[in-house]
């Protein structure tokens, strides 16, 4: 039994949520969970693209989540300067196979 001053780790994330998102001069850097093995991409999309069928485009991965680190980030450069406004999300092409 674990006492309360040695609580046990945390549970790895069981979905992708992007935790935070801060910026530094001109460029954007995101912040996510996601479960070991996933393949993330990160897709972003501008106010004009919203009004199209497919609006968010990959700018970046695929970025692998592994065992040792299921919080990453990606940092997108110029962000700031070169769009008036940019809306992100994190694609997953694969998740995780279950262990037995």
């Amino acid at each position: 039994m674990r006492s309360p001053q040695n609580p046990p780790p945390p549970a790895p994330p069981s979905e992708v949520i992007i935790t935070s998102i801060e910026t530094a001069g001109s460029d954007v850097k995101i912040y996510w969970s996601a479960p070991s093995g996933s393949k993330c991409y990160v897709q972003a999309a501008t106010p004009k693209n919203l009004s199209v069928n497919a609006p968010f485009e990959d700018i970046a991965g695929p970025i692998l989540i592994t065992p040792e680190s299921t919080i990453t980030n990606y940092l997108d450069p110029g962000a700031i300067t070169n769009f008036d406004a940019r809306y992100y999300r994190i694609r997953v092409e694969s998740q995780p196979v279950p262990r037995e």
